[in-house]
């Protein structure tokens, strides 16, 4: 940052989120803040940041996402990404749903309504003896949610977010 800032006099030195090119584009989500260089190109100790930053998966130390879902759940939950953009990832992927072998799909209910929890790969996969694993379509899962029920993406891990289960059906 010091060799910057002498190329920088008077100027401000932008410090970016590790998981941006800081030559590339940078949303300003992603600025960190800035430090001020005076005009004999040293840091000044004024640093401002920025209100807006959101941390990204990687400054939050997130592990690498698993699958194209995994990914768009990190985003989503840091704010770097949408609730579309995940619908859109979950409804083309499959994933993994709890079955009990009734056909049903396994709904559990907590403080905020019922949910269907799905996984985007079985890293995520949370091991119980009385469960047993099934692969669906996205668009199956979208088709077969209960009316009312939210649908909670990789529970249990780095980071998880949950959706109204209406939403991926309009879709």
């Amino acid at each position: 940052m010091r060799a910057e800032a002498r190329r920088k006099p008077g100027q401000w030195i932008y410090v970016v989120d590790p998981a941006f090119d800081p030559n590339g584009a940078v949303p300003p989500v992603a600025v960190v803040g800035a430090w001020k260089v005076d005009e004999r190109g040293e840091l000044t100790g004024g640093f401002r940041p920025n209100e807006h930053y959101r941390p990204s998966p990687t400054a939050l130390g997130l592990p690498p996402p698993t699958d194209p879902v995994d990914r768009a759940v990190q985003l989503a939950a840091t704010g770097h990404g949408t609730e579309a953009e995940l619908v859109d990832a979950l409804l083309a992927s499959e994933v993994y749903v709890f079955d009990l072998g009734t056909g049903d799909l396994y709904v559990v209910d907590d403080e905020h309504g019922p949910k269907l929890q799905v996984f985007s790969a079985e890293a995520h996969l949370r091991r119980r003896e009385e469960f047993r694993w099934r692969r669906l379509s996205g668009r199956e899962v979208a088709r077969r949610v209960a009316p009312g029920a939210d649908v909670q993406v990789n529970p249990g891990s780095p980071a998880s977010v949950r959706i109204p289960g209406a939403h991926l059906a309009e879709r």
